[in-house]
């Protein structure tokens, strides 16, 4: 097959944070025998001169474009390194696991066939693929005009966007694809992986998921914003709540959250464990946001059970938690993840501890989609009984 060219798409942060190339995917791309060459592309953000000067001593190529319209950037990165490629091969730095063979196999399908996108199946980890997608249709995303969620997320994630519209796109989930021996499950586990759990940026803009869920917070309630990071969401909520609290256990976290956030009277920040939290006397809270935090405790029943120990009779959760990829692994390659779920699994959890659930969205890359097209993620709405 022809050779190829590969954007790897990146943060100044996680380069800043890998002591040398091989702890990021560089190395493995550079050195695969169909990779003509690799190309870091980074957002015009804080630190970047930093991250440059680090790519530069690694002679590693780069090129830094528009800060949240990724489609821009990646375009104009692929027009300027790979002139003669009309499909652009993107990659995340930390995904460390990239089958190779399987990527050859959904560039020849690109190469010889009229699809917009190709890309692993619902049920494969895309974190052990590439997304490849023609460099006109994200040329197109890149010039969508307008200021909703749903556009400036599909500017930041053009591959998510047609992977959720595959009514709209010509999509191939190319098959077949791979599924892993326990053998060779056993050695990805154990290799050495760089992946960070949270986005290093790209929540602080109008496309996060909070701005998805906002229009389901009634105005005027009590919230709780469990896990709540840096406190980003925790604000967006308190612009329709009349109190909200965020908590999380990391307390670096609640530090910047309180230093950012902490000025508002009707916003509160506290370093927590979502386990055994109980706000005051119980009850408390009209609707509780757990956005990506049963997966990391050691006991989520005893989550689910606080959590509902914080909600008024009556009163909303809103969950979402990551569903397990069948392929290739069968198990999370995310070191931060003690669990994934399946999507019954979930349903099951949820009405045990005593809640009826209202409604179900499916997530795939931070887009909304029907539950049971889900690629990544579930989210459940459910009234405390």
């Amino acid at each position: 097959m022809n050779s190829y060219g590969v954007l790897i798409q990146a943060s100044p942060e996680e380069i800043l944070m890998a002591a040398e190339p091989s702890e990021l995917n560089i190395i493995e791309l550079g050195s695969w025998e169909n990779i003509s060459d690799v190309v870091v592309v980074l957002p015009e953000i804080k630190d970047v001169d930093l991250a440059v000067e680090k790519l530069k001593l690694w002679k590693v190529k780069f090129f830094v474009g528009n800060t949240y319209n990724v489609a821009k950037r990646l375009v104009e990165a692929s027009i300027k390194f790979f002139p003669n490629q009309s499909f652009i091969v993107r990659v995340l730095c930390f995904w460390k696991n990239i089958d190779l063979k399987y990527v050859d196999l959904m560039v020849e399908q690109m190469a010889n066939s009229s699809y917009d996108f190709v890309t692993g199946p619902i049920d494969f980890n895309i974190t052990m693929c590439a997304d490849i997608a023609s460099i006109e249709k994200i040329n197109e995303i890149a010039d969508f005009e307008g200021d909703s969620p749903l556009i400036n997320r599909a500017r930041f994630n053009p591959f998510g966007f047609m992977d959720v519209n595959n009514q709209k796109y010509k999509v191939c989930y190319l098959e077949p694809a791979p599924k892993y021996s326990s053998e060779k499950v056993k050695q990805v586990l154990s290799s050495k992986r760089n992946h960070p759990e949270n986005e290093f940026f790209g929540r602080d803009y109008a496309g996060s998921r909070y701005h998805f869920l906002i229009d389901y917070i009634p105005t005027g309630v009590k919230v709780l914003d469990i896990a709540c990071g840096s406190g980003i969401g925790t604000n967006l909520i308190s612009q329709k709540a009349s109190f909200v609290l965020g908590c999380d256990y990391d307390s670096e976290y609640i530090k910047i959250a309180q230093d950012r956030f902490g000025h508002s009277e009707k916003m509160q920040f506290l370093r927590a464990d979502g386990q055994s939290f109980l706000w005051e006397e119980g009850g408390f809270f009209d609707v509780i946001v757990s956005l990506h935090t049963l997966e990391h405790v050691p006991d989520d029943k005893k989550m689910l059970l606080a959590l509902r120990n914080n909600l008024k009779d009556g009163g909303l959760l809103i969950l979402e938690v990551p569903l397990l990829s069948n392929r290739p692994l069968g198990q999370p390659i995310n070191p931060y993840h003690i669990k994934e779920y399946g999507f019954l699994e979930v349903h099951q959890l949820v009405e045990e501890f005593g809640f009826s659930i209202v409604r179900k969205i499916g997530c795939s890359r931070g887009f909304t989609t029907d539950a049971n097209s889900a690629r990544d993620a579930i989210q459940v709405h459910a009234v405390k009984l």
